[in-house]
């Protein structure tokens, strides 16, 4: 198996982010910025990073879920 390369779908893992993201926002209209901010590291951040410790991602793969995050920090504020 020398040469051999694991290779991880990250969409699923992105639309899950986005999904959990979006109801957040969908609800939480009338919160502050800093209370929409938890919300979203408690349960939508935990979505981004729920394993992926245990995968050997891409240089790329890291660097698109850190943009999924920067998207919803500009986003806030």
């Amino acid at each position: 198996m020398a040469g051999k390369e694991s290779c991880f779908d990250i969409s699923l893992v992105k639309r899950a982010f986005y999904s959990a993201c979006n109801s957040i926002f969908a609800h939480g209209s009338g919160l502050d910025e800093i209370a929409k901010l938890h919300l979203q590291e408690v349960y939508s951040l935990s979505v981004l990073m729920y394993a992926t410790p245990a995968l050997l991602l891409k240089v790329r793969q890291v660097s698109e879920l850190n943009l999924c995050w920067n998207i919803v920090i500009r986003k806030i504020f």
